[in-house]
């Protein structure tokens, strides 16, 4: 078993999942570990794991019903990880699965960009999809999803959501939103529609020699995308870019680090890690060289 951990950011905030996956390989991974890099061994700590194979050991002798160890073991991680903050969260390998079709590919949904706000723990809005439903029937960035078809959201994980807003193109969603500054709850219909995934909006030449950009997320064709645009407008005598960041809710940072590099010259340092409880920095990410 390998447990994969994953860096993505963006305006204001940093999200971090832990992936467990027992077979597959990380694709999107910026790190990596085949084992833990220390593990406390305290008595204190080997007591509590003690206890909870106890616990496990009774419930499979003893529970009226069969039960599924694994469900078991699973519903005791996303346990241990409510005790942090609401962005760190366990995915099974199918809700992985889920989550790299947001970052490749297409898929049926409303095209919003979602987090979870750690000061009051409810769904919000990052910044709808331009060009998709959710964008076309007025979704802002922080309004908050009250209610996803009737059901209330309190409580409810990213990927549950998620789920709960991809279908099949052509049926409706209602979602229940608050939005910033009023009390009011409103009801907003879409239906859902292809969303493709498209990194690179715009790009065309705004006047001689200069060159505008619409970035709209950091994602696995980002960088190529972004190259493929910019030699093409280089072709057309393009001497300055201007890069629109704007509503972009962020993404891989191995992405992101990509397509700074384009622009910074090689081996210059674009961003730095550093873990809260370890002095000095914990990885450097260096720019690869630019077009």
């Amino acid at each position: 078993m390998e447990v994969l951990t994953m860096r993505l950011f963006g305006r204001g905030f940093k999200i971090t999942i832990l992936v467990v996956i027992i077979i597959c390989g990380f694709l999107i991974s910026t790190r990596m570990y085949g084992e833990p890099a220390s593990l406390e061994s305290s008595s204190s700590t080997i007591s509590q794991l003690y206890l909870f194979n106890t616990i496990l050991s009774y419930i499979r002798a003893g529970y009226v019903e069969e039960v599924d160890t694994r469900l078991l073991i699973e519903g005791a991680i996303r346990g241990m990880l409510s005790e942090l903050d609401p962005h760190t969260i366990y995915m099974s390998p199918d809700e992985y699965g889920e989550l790299r079709v947001d970052t490749v590919g297409k898929f049926g949904g409303l095209g919003i960009e979602i987090t979870i706000t750690p000061e009051d723990e409810t769904l919000t809005v990052i910044a709808p999809i331009e060009g998709t439903p959710a964008y076309y029937a007025g979704i802002e960035p922080r309004d908050k999803i009250i209610k996803i078809d009737g059901e209330s959201t309190e409580g409810i994980t990213l990927m549950q959501a998620v789920n709960k807003m991809r279908g099949e193109p052509g049926t409706d969603c209602t979602l229940t939103i608050r939005r910033l500054g009023e009390d009011e709850e409103v009801d907003v219909k879409i239906t859902r529609a292809i969303i493709d995934v498209k990194s690179v909006r715009y790009a065309y030449i705004i006047e001689p020699g200069i060159a505008y950009v619409r970035l709209a997320r950091f994602s696995e064709d980002t960088a190529v995308e972004l190259l493929s645009a910019l030699r093409k407008l280089k072709a057309q005598g393009m001497k300055g870019c201007i890069l629109d960041l704007r509503g972009n809710p962020g993404g891989l940072l191995d992405l992101a680090v990509d397509v700074t590099g384009i622009f910074v010259p090689e081996g210059e340092l674009v961003v730095y890690t550093q873990s809260e409880r370890k002095s000095g920095r914990e990885k450097e990410f260096k720019s690869a060289g630019g077009i």
